[in-house]
């Protein structure tokens, strides 16, 4: 009798040191996995500092009771047998009481299972979703009602947010459902991910990238201009990283070489790790803007600025070099080992800039060096002034290359004209009104865009454009510019007129392009530098159609286009450039007036034989329709 009152006694203390649901949780933790002391209590939720002592009491009773014990040669905590037996007779225990009392079990992310509590979901309410106390509580009371009337047997922590979501668009409570709503895809198209890609990386980025495609729409944008992209009107170029990157930053080899992160490389010729260097520095820069870097050439350092060329054209990252007037001594050498590069692979993403060269591009030396490159898909930008920074997007910059370096294009929106117009029911009183609404979204979002990035370098979150220099950030936000695009100006002005005859559409052009003008003009804030640009992004003109940088079909004389062309550029300086299809094209030319010039036809290489042939041809030479993926 003594010995079975004694087992009572030992059971009955088992059953209390089971009393506190952590103590459940730290069996069916240790069950999985032995853990050391600072890793269990990570596991279990608590803080370090402020829930010590509760910790240490809870695991002292386990161990009491021989269900937990410790293994100083390890330093780890590991759940007995007895534990195990306990935990599962525990588990059978609650799974009789959820039959018979209809008690709800959470399978949560981290696989473990607990007891449904609505004080999980107050506490979400309020912390995530920015709700009140009281609220919090009458919502989380009806959703248990709701849950436990449904008789299921088993929860997952996601299927209750979802419920949580429908309740409270069914309250109308949409500011509180955005904030609490779950980001990430479907399995099925994960799986469809899987199988159009290429290789598992392209899925990882394309899913990371829909995640931050939605935290934008939910959280960084206001709700009108995340409606006006959804619906077409606008494009918000590179979405995925618009709020946390910049579109393109423009460099220097000399700003290049300030950089900290690289400092213990040597940065100059004749030093083995030159290589390197370059490569290093290629990388890390493209992977810290959304779209392409500008690197102007300012040294006449021959061996440093070919192994930066090499280490461009290899990395197949967006890139445009600038060559100012101001290197006219070694500029024919840096060409002719650009055309050697460009002989042995294509160059898609790879533009060039010349300013203060429009008088030799027709001398024999130039145009060979030049046709090479053009030859495998580079894009050739001439500056129409010798005081200008073209870059990759297409915009030159009104100022000399110098002024913009360590700054750039912070970000860029497209306007979808055509689609606002149809939003109007071609009414075209109605067409500006949208479109100063718009466009004032634009400008509101762009510098939300400009306070996020400055943030985000400033505490030092984008290397190596958060490097220190002299005591400020190596990316200087508040000396770039942002963009807004007119894409389909074309289109939205001869609708507009009724009629597709260039001289008639031409005026309207014109007014759209002077209101949106204005309206950016007295939108933004003096800090906010924001410019109208007629040259469209790739990005918009895949999604809504168009051409990208000519706004005027060539459906007339080349002269008669070129003049239509050069006066409505002429009205935003920025983007005034014209693209032509070759240097034949600008030889042609009496007077180019300030205009830039764009030569570029896409090349694409066979993966075959490696030839390199026009993009746009189905299938290569050999026969073989295999590219190389760049």
């Amino acid at each position: 009798m003594e010995e079975e009152s004694k087992g009572f006694k030992t059971l009955s203390d088992i059953f209390k040191a089971l009393g506190f649901p952590v103590r459940v949780e730290i069996l069916k933790i240790l069950e999985r996995n032995p853990l050391r002391y600072s890793e269990l209590m990570k596991t279990v939720r608590l803080d370090r500092f402020s829930d010590a002592g509760k910790f240490a009491y809870h695991l002292s009773k386990l161990m009491e009771n021989g269900l937990v014990e410790y293994k100083p040669e390890s330093k780890i905590y590991v759940i007995t047998p007895l534990g195990k037996d306990v935990l599962n007779h525990a588990m059978n225990l609650f799974e009789s009481l959820r039959r018979k009392e209809n008690v709800l079990l959470v399978r949560r992310t981290d696989s473990s299972i607990e007891l449904f509590d609505r004080k999980r979901i107050e506490e979400c309410l309020v912390r995530e979703a920015g709700m009140d106390q009281d609220t919090a509580e009458t919502i989380a009371l009806e959703i248990e009602e709701r849950l436990y009337s449904l008789g299921v047997k088993y929860l997952t922590a996601p299927l209750i947010r979802e419920y949580v979501n429908a309740v409270l668009l069914e309250k109308k409570m949409e500011n509180y459902r955005h904030r609490l709503t779950r980001l990430g895809l479907p399995v099925h198209d994960v799986s469809e991910l899987i199988s159009v890609k290429r290789g598992l990386d392209d899925v990882v980025n394309e899913a990371g990238e829909e995640v931050l495609r939605q935290y934008a729409f939910l959280v960084k944008l206001p709700r009108e201009l995340g409606d006006a992209h959804l619906s077409g009107m606008v494009n918000i170029n590179h979405l995925a990283s618009f709020m946390f990157k910049p579109e393109e930053p423009v460099n220097s080899l000399e700003s290049l070489s300030l950089v900290k992160t690289y400092s213990y490389i040597p940065f100059s010729s004749g030093q083995s790790p030159l290589k390197q260097v370059a490569w290093r520095i290629v990388e890390a820069f493209s992977s810290s803007s959304m779209h392409a870097n500008s690197l102007l050439v300012n040294t006449d350092d021959l061996e440093l600025v070919e192994e930066f060329l090499k280490s461009i054209a290899i990395s197949q990252r967006k890139w445009n070099v600038i060559l100012s007037a101001k290197l006219e001594s070694v500029v024919f050498e840096i060409l002719r080992s650009l055309a050697e590069i460009a002989e042995k692979t294509v160059l898609p993403n790879f533009s060039l800039s010349l300013v203060g060269y429009d008088k030799k591009v027709s001398e024999e030396g130039f145009a060979n060096t030049l046709t090479k490159f053009l030859n495998a898909g580079g894009a050739l930008i001439l500056a129409g002034s010798q005081n200008s920074c073209p870059t990759h997007h297409l915009t030159v910059l009104n100022e000399d290359a110098d002024n913009y370096v360590r700054t750039g294009v912070l970000s860029s929106v497209s306007l979808n004209l055509p689609r606002i117009l149809e939003n109007a029911s071609l009414n075209e009183d109605a067409f500006w009104e949208n479109l100063g609404e718009i466009v004032s979204r634009i400008v509101e979002a762009l510098e939300l865009k400009r306070e996020s990035l400055r943030s985000i370098i400033e505490d030092r979150k984008l290397l190596p454009l958060s490097c220190r220099i002299n005591g400020e950030t190596y990316f200087l936000v508040e000396k770039g510019c942002s963009i807004i695009e007119l894409t389909g100006l074309y289109d939205a002005s001869c609708r507009l007129v009724g009629s597709q005859d260039a001289s008639a559409s031409f005026p309207e052009a014109e007014k759209i392009v002077k209101k949106v003008n204005e309206l950016a003009h007295k939108s933004s804030k003096r800090e906010n530098r924001v410019l109208v640009s007629l040259v469209s992004h790739e990005e918009a003109v895949q999604r809504f159609g168009g051409t990208r940088v000519n706004v005027f079909p060539r459906n007339m004389t080349f002269e008669e286009w070129f003049r239509f062309e050069s006066r409505l550029k002429s009205l935003t300086p920025e983007s005034n450039i014209i693209h032509l299809q070759g240097l034949e094209e600008l030889g042609s030319l009496r007077k180019a007036g300030r205009a830039s010039f764009l030569m570029y036809s896409p090349k694409t290489m066979c993966a075959s034989c490696g030839r390199i042939y026009p993009a746009s041809e189905e299938k290569c030479f050999c026969g073989s329709y295999l590219r190389t993926a760049f």
